[in-house]
């Protein structure tokens, strides 16, 4: 499934951020904070079902640009994971009564978790990482409804652990064969020749260089334990069998 409509065009420069009318099939309504100033400083959304079954996220534009694009789009589909998950009601947000359990929320954010991640690629992982920074950086205590930021950020940061990526971290141990290092690239990583050589380059340079998915751009996939595993056995028995140099690689799992 795609990124959220339209999103893409909005202009996250600007303080106030008005989002597409429509994302996911879900209204977007706006909710400015100075009509609804029981909502405290930090407040982004809301998912919520009006009187005629109508499911609609409410959102503090403010608070969203603040936020920026990364974590708008978890707490986005965080409030839509409330819809798909049975949580929300029939009170529309005039009412300012619905309000969740403290688990509701943690499912919800596992919702948004597994539909990032669910991408399998750089760009849903860089809005988990983003929304793990986001609670690790915030010093609320929650209230009723809400867990405290750092316990959000602690089970994001777990899903994440136990989600079986891997990275790689490409060394330049002044052993390396450029041309065994380019072959491993394009047959593992998927890059194409010229990536493979850029990225050489840099690990020449700066003396390494990480990866974590195979291919780049929009086609780019993560990588899992198991295809690590793979790519380091080919490595080993390429260097065993073809007589070429190792250079010096490492994998370790992508916990953060």
């Amino acid at each position: 499934m795609g990124l959220p409509e339209d999103w893409d065009a909005i202009n996250w420069a600007q303080g106030v951020i008005i989002l597409p009318s429509v994302t996911e099939g879900v209204p977007t309504i706006l909710i400015p904070s100075h009509k609804y100033p029981q909502y405290p400083r930090g407040y982004f959304m809301m998912a919520y079902k009006d009187s005629m079954g109508t499911l609609a996220v409410g959102y503090n534009a403010g608070e969203v640009g603040n936020a920026g694009k990364l974590m708008s789009e978890f707490v986005f589909w965080h409030e839509l994971g409330h819809h798909r998950l049975g949580h929300t009601g029939g009170l529309a947000p005039d009412q300012m009564e619905v309000s969740f359990t403290v688990n509701k929320e943690l499912d919800a954010d596992q919702y948004s978790f597994q539909h990032w991640l669910g991408r399998g690629d750089a760009y849903g992982l860089s809005v988990v990482r983003r929304a793990i920074r986001f609670f690790a950086e915030s010093t609320g205590q929650g209230d009723q409804d809400h867990p405290p930021p750092a316990v959000r950020g602690a089970k994001l940061q777990q899903l994440l652990t136990t989600a079986q990526l891997a990275q790689f971290t490409i060394r330049n141990d002044n052993q390396t064969n450029p041309k065994f290092v380019a072959e491993v690239l394009v047959d593992c990583f998927k890059l194409d020749h010229g990536t493979a050589h850029q990225l050489i380059t840099e690990i020449e340079r700066q003396g390494s260089a990480t990866i974590e998915t195979q291919g780049i751009g929009p086609t780019a996939r993560l990588i899992d334990r198991n295809e690590a595993a793979k790519i380091v056995n080919f490595v080993t028995a390429k260097k065993l069998f073809a007589g070429q140099p190792a250079f010096s690689m490492t994998c370790a799992p992508i916990t953060g």
